[in-house]
């Protein structure tokens, strides 16, 4: 399995979060939380990647990996090119594919919010916007 990681910094003063998880999960077309991070009041910048091999996986498609304040399976909050991203992945047992979102600006105007490090394997490939 590919190294998942999720970073978080502040927009003023650099304050830095982190979470990663390096196991099995399982490999369908539902959208799964990865990892989470819970940030405080204030702005930040969320970098998120996401990794796979496929063993179990043999439909060609595409990795998708997001950051959205919306746990389980579901895109709700996810926009292409701002907080998801897609990479291709052949259907071929053993190869690997990750996904990097980088960037994504995020304010939290409550004491905490939760934010999940989502992914996907989507067997139609290229779609976007199919949620």
């Amino acid at each position: 399995d590919g190294g998942n990681n999720f970073y978080a910094s502040s927009f003023v003063g650099g304050n830095g979060l982190s979470n990663n998880f390096n196991g099995a999960k399982a490999n369908n077309s539902n959208y799964e939380d990865i990892v989470n991070l819970t940030l405080t009041k204030g702005e930040w910048i969320l970098h998120g990647c996401v990794g796979m091999t496929s063993t179990a996986i043999t439909t060609a498609g595409d990795v998708i990996g997001g950051i959205s304040t919306t746990s389980g399976n579901s895109a709700a909050g996810l926009t292409d090119g701002v907080n998801r991203s897609y990479a291709g992945h052949a259907g071929t047992s053993g190869l690997s594919a990750s996904v990097n979102v980088s960037g994504f600006r995020a304010t939290v105007t409550t004491a905490t919010q939760i934010f999940y490090l989502k992914m996907k394997h989507d067997n139609k490939p290229h779609q976007r916007n199919d949620e």
